[in-house]
């Protein structure tokens, strides 16, 4: 950076190595808070049942209705989507 302000250079902004993610040993996956990596999980595993052809619809209690070739399936919740999900093949 000495360098750089000899020439004229002007140094706009830099990262210190204790503001670097990687600089605490967390990936980022374990630096997220959980109420963003959850909704995130549940898009992903929705955007899987479309490349299978299948409907993800999410319900007001929580549930999750899948439709394909116009037949549905009732999933309680996320962990019981996920099941679902591995018996059609989508995992």
């Amino acid at each position: 950076m000495a360098r750089l302000a000899k020439r004229g250079c002007k140094v706009i902004g830099t990262t210190h190595k204790a503001q670097s993610p990687a600089a605490t040993g967390l990936s980022a996956y374990e630096n997220t808070s959980t109420g963003i990596v959850s909704p995130k999980r549940e898009t992903t595993l929705m955007a899987r049942f479309a490349m299978k052809g299948a409907a993800v619809h999410r319900l007001a209690d929580g549930g999750f209705i899948v439709a394909q070739w116009g037949l549905t399936r009732h999933c309680a919740d996320f962990a019981a989507l996920v099941g679902f999900a591995r018996q059609m093949g989508v995992l």
